[in-house]
């Protein structure tokens, strides 16, 4: 797992979207996060946006970990999991503020306001 610091990790995450696919075909499936802890994806698993065989998760632990997560694919189905390529912590409220920018564009709602936990 590559721990980048917050611009990094969304300059990384390319032309991020809506998360619109449905999530079911990836319950069960054991992803690393950047807090260093493996879990299990679930239906409480936190999906902030998507991207082209990836997702932004967060951490079941605490909100203050993100993880970006390739889906590996063969043919549109789930075949081989998910893994962790990269991560960040939001340390500080700069953090917290390019992440909340970030999240109202791909959100399309300029109010919107991630909260930590």
């Amino acid at each position: 797992m590559m721990m980048t610091t917050m611009p990094e990790f969304l300059a990384l995450i390319g032309k991020p979207r809506l998360h619109t696919i449905p999530l079911e075909s990836y319950f069960g499936h054991t992803y690393v996060c950047s807090c260093g802890f493996a879990h299990v994806f679930d239906d409480k698993t936190k999906v902030l946006c998507e991207g082209y065989n990836r997702m932004i998760l967060v951490c079941p632990k605490t909100s203050l970990f993100l993880t970006n997560v390739r889906i590996r694919t063969l043919l549109i189905e789930v075949y081989g999991g998910l893994d962790g390529a990269f991560g960040t912590f939001v340390e500080t409220a700069e953090d917290n503020c390019l992440l909340n920018d970030y999240l109202a564009k791909v959100w399309d709602n300029p109010e919107f306001h991630w909260l930590l936990s």
